[in-house]
């Protein structure tokens, strides 16, 4: 079964794929209840599960997409773009 992995505040929860949808809406809601970072952490969860990541840290901001995904071809022009500015 494929899962996705959530770490926030240093606690890691698995949930399987078919979830996403309630994922998303949890952690939007989660963003919209709360503020200063604990809004921010939770509107970074709910953006990466949009985008189809498999694994979202929210501690530290890190994230994993499948190769071919949107997110991760984003995240792939994200870098070359950095590079292209220095």
């Amino acid at each position: 079964m494929k899962t996705i992995k959530i770490q926030s505040r240093r606690e890691v929860k698995e949930y399987p794929q078919s979830q996403r949808k309630e994922l998303i809406a949890f952690f939007s809601e989660g963003a919209a209840a709360c503020d200063g970072s604990e809004s921010d952490r939770y509107s970074y969860i709910a953006a990466c599960l949009s985008m189809g990541a498999t694994e979202v840290n929210g501690d530290d901001e890190t994230f994993v997409f499948p190769e071919g995904s949107e997110g991760a071809v984003m995240e792939m022009q994200l870098i070359e773009n950095y590079y292209l500015s220095i």
